[in-house]
């Protein structure tokens, strides 16, 4: 059966869909990958008739998802089908007319299953993990267990997404803490005590995919795990930098999270090749961390994790939230101060986002927050104070941040700064061309796509910045749906 994955960037590897298409090439399938465009896919199902269409949307873009598919359909009779984390936990998206299936969880697994029984023409309503929607009537299934054995896994099929000089891995599944905010907390709470902890692979079986694709793609240059909680495990850990520095000798990016960054860590991290880190700060504030967000340390510690990685010569990218249930201006500017102590080569600040499924939407809801919706769908929606004229001036909050952490003499000018109606195409400008600086030469050295591609991208996204009449926050991973966090 011939597959087709519609992707808004298809330039950047999407996991998921790569670890789907490696089950489904192994079983006889074929899989494509195009633009979510709908003159593009109309191109492709003429050229070759596919039995299913799929998306896997984030949250900011399941309308254009789902208007994209709806014009699709009325021309083609293929199954559409929907999964990742926001369809996991938005499932009235089903109540659409020309959605027929979602995928709540993990895929691997279900999905094949799924494209067996329709090739065998056995009815596809009770495929564990699968809400179907067939005569009008949704087929609601239970979720199958949790797949324990990461290593009896494929590898992702990288063949979808060719070109890049760095390359994207996941080494497990599921993260030791319970951040309100994050995509572990909603899993969590679906799965319940089996999502607990994480679930790993082992490091020779990493290494092993690592070397595989190395061979195949001599451009690759530079590694990013991508797993919420790389450094959780310190024995994993030391089997890791022992065998990868014996096989590997490519520099690589993970996340760290400051309750388990200490002087033995930072020093593996070192020794196996480390370039950079990204770790959570989220609030400078200690009571919202451990009271809404559920993160139970310290400033101290946040400092303390910062000067040892910055003292052993790794980069440092932190990640803020803004725009917090109930926090004061004055809680909000603690985060920019607290950024400072630390001293990181770029501060990434976003408004909070409050996601299907997540405790912190709940707070939320419960708490009679005004939300504005500033993307295509009302689950995609940033809290705010309570007036547009404050989401205006979180929007330029983020848009300042990272350039007043590295530049502690605008600090007190920022309330000023942030006030300023017309200032948002200057800090744009300005705060793009700092990521781009210091995400090229320092976080994700020689870049995520290569020079020439990330001088295009960025390009982009500063025209788009500077010629466009609508407010609004970007950044590397959405440039390619630039008015993706556009505030209407």
């Amino acid at each position: 059966m011939n597959i087709l994955f519609a992707v808004i960037n298809p330039y950047d590897e999407h996991l998921a869909i790569m670890m789907l298409s490696a089950v489904l090439k192994q079983n006889g399938h074929h899989v494509e990958v195009v633009q979510a465009n709908v003159d593009k896919i109309n191109n492709k199902l003429k050229q070759k008739h596919c039995g299913v269409i799929a998306y896997s949307p984030f949250t900011d873009d399941v309308e254009q998802y789902l208007a994209i598919n709806r014009a699709i359909r009325k021309n083609y009779d293929c199954l559409s089908v929907f999964g990742g984390h926001h369809v996991s936990f938005d499932q009235g998206i089903i109540e659409d007319e020309h959605v027929d299936c979602l995928c709540i969880g993990e895929g691997e697994d279900a999905f094949i299953e799924l494209i067996k029984k329709m090739e065998a023409g056995e009815p596809i309503t009770n495929v564990p993990n699968f809400w179907v929607k067939r005569d009008c009537v949704v087929h609601k299934n239970a979720l199958r267990p949790l797949r324990t054995d990461l290593d009896s896994l494929l590898f992702a099929d990288r063949s979808l997404f060719k070109g890049s000089s760095s390359m994207r891995i996941m080494t497990g599944r599921g993260c030791i803490f319970d951040c309100t905010y994050c995509n572990n907390n909603s899993y969590s709470r679906l799965y319940g005590p089996q999502y607990k902890g994480i679930r790993r692979r082992s490091v020779n079986n990493v290494i092993k995919e690592i070397t595989t694709q190395i061979a195949n793609n001599k451009k690759i240059s530079f590694i990013d795990f991508v797993d919420d909680m790389f450094i959780a495990d310190i024995k994993w850990l030391e089997e890791f930098a022992d065998k990868y520095l014996q096989k590997i000798v490519i520099p690589f990016h993970c996340h760290v999270h400051p309750n388990c960054v200490n002087e033995r860590v930072v020093k593996l991290l070192k020794q196996a090749g480390c370039k950079s880190v990204s770790m959570g700060i989220e609030s400078g504030n200690a009571d919202i961390r451990k009271n809404i967000f559920h993160r139970t340390m310290s400033n101290d510690q946040i400092i303390t994790a910062a000067k040892l990685i910055k003292a052993n010569g790794i980069g440092l990218e932190t990640l803020n939230i803004c725009a917090i249930p109930g926090a004061t201006i004055e809680q909000e500017l603690e985060t920019l101060h607290l950024n400072i102590q630390c001293k990181p080569d770029f501060s990434l600040c976003s408004l909070l986002g409050p996601y299907p499924g997540t405790f912190i939407r709940e707070i939320i809801i419960n708490g009679n927050h005004p939300v504005f919706y500033c993307s295509y769908s009302a689950d995609a929606g940033k809290f705010t104070y309570g007036s547009k004229q404050k989401l205006y001036e979180m929007a330029n909050f983020c848009m300042l941040f990272p350039l007043v952490v590295k530049f502690p003499r605008l600090l007190p000018w920022t309330l000023s700064l942030m006030r300023w109606p017309g200032g948002w195409k200057l800090y744009g400008f300005c705060s793009v061309m700092l990521e781009w600086v210091t995400y090229h030469f320092i976080i994700f050295p020689p870049g995520r796509k290569g020079f020439w591609y990330e001088v295009k991208i960025y390009f982009e996204i500063i025209s788009h910045i500077l010629f466009s009449d609508k407010m609004g926050i970007w950044n590397y991973d959405y440039y390619n749906s630039k008015d993706a966090c556009v505030i209407k």
